[in-house]
């Protein structure tokens, strides 16, 4: 709908531009009409009434204007007083069948005025679709970040979660939990999946694409590396790590679903987390 408010724009441009040719071709032949010889006479009767001009006796070929006197053909095209010759032909053409606006050499303005219209009721048209498309892509845009960041904040819940019942079991019996382990690195890595379209949404940000490449490589394996039960001094050691993986996804999905400014730090661009 816009691009059509323009191209009608553009159209009705082009009308301005021919109407104002044909102006000028109406002022010539409202100007062939009223300097006829036939005509002179009463055209200097009529610009008396209207008070433009003044016929001079014995000269008629001459017109007096204010304190001046001057032939007709220059009152035309004098400076100061050819707005005054302008008004008295038109209104001597009119009054007399000559040429006259919307005739002839008019005969487009009545389609410029309706399409003057037609634009003038376009255009609110026009700018009201504009502004619901842009609604709606703010909408869908918001929509989609909120959707990223909630997919984070879950995946970290949960890897936040495996993880403690895993280290819960390892420093309470000397059970393996293989299990339990296996399901701490499947959530690690779903953490590390949903900060991939965070991470392309966000181009020149680092920050996700960082530290999904850690849980990626951090914490593989069997993350106490031995066998038996565990004491809590390493338990707490391994617990902190997936704390600082857990928080840093956090401060991320924050920052993405705030947009506000990455901070920066080396090797960083300062971006927005929209």
């Amino acid at each position: 709908m816009a691009s059509g408010v323009v191209a009608v724009a553009a159209f009705l441009t082009v009308l301005l531009l021919r109407d104002n040719g044909n102006s000028a071709e109406l002022e010539n032949a409202q100007a062939v009409h009223c300097l006829a010889v036939e005509r002179r006479a009463d055209f200097l009767r009529a610009a008396s009434d209207l008070r433009l001009g003044d016929p001079v006796s014995g000269a008629p070929d001459q017109v007096r204007v204010g304190s001046r006197t001057m032939a007709l053909r220059d009152w035309r095209v004098d400076g100061e007083a050819a707005d005054g010759f302008r008004e008295a032909c038109a209104a001597f053409a009119a009054a007399t069948k000559g040429p006259a606006a919307g005739g002839a050499a008019g005969g487009g303005n009545t389609v410029l005025t309706f399409l003057l219209a037609l634009l003038t009721a376009l255009v609110p048209v026009g700018l009201t679709a504009w502004l619901g498309y842009l609604t709606t892509v703010r909408k869908d845009a918001e929509a989609a970040r909120r959707s990223r960041t909630d997919a984070v904040r879950a995946a970290a819940l949960r890897f936040g979660q495996a993880a403690e019942a895993y280290l819960r079991v390892r420093t309470s019996s000397a059970e393996i939990g293989t299990d339990l382990l296996a399901a701490m690195h499947e959530r690690r890595l779903e953490l590390a999946a949903a900060l991939a379209p965070v991470a392309a949404a966000v181009p020149g940000w680092d920050q996700p694409r960082a530290l999904r490449t850690r849980l990626e490589t951090d914490l593989r394996g069997d993350v106490v590396g031995r066998a038996g039960r565990i004491d809590d001094g390493l338990a707490q050691a391994v617990r902190a790590k997936v704390d600082e993986l857990v928080s840093e996804a956090e401060v991320v999905a924050a920052e993405h679903e705030s947009r506000a400014a990455v901070p920066g730090t080396a090797g960083n661009k300062q971006v927005k987390g929209s």
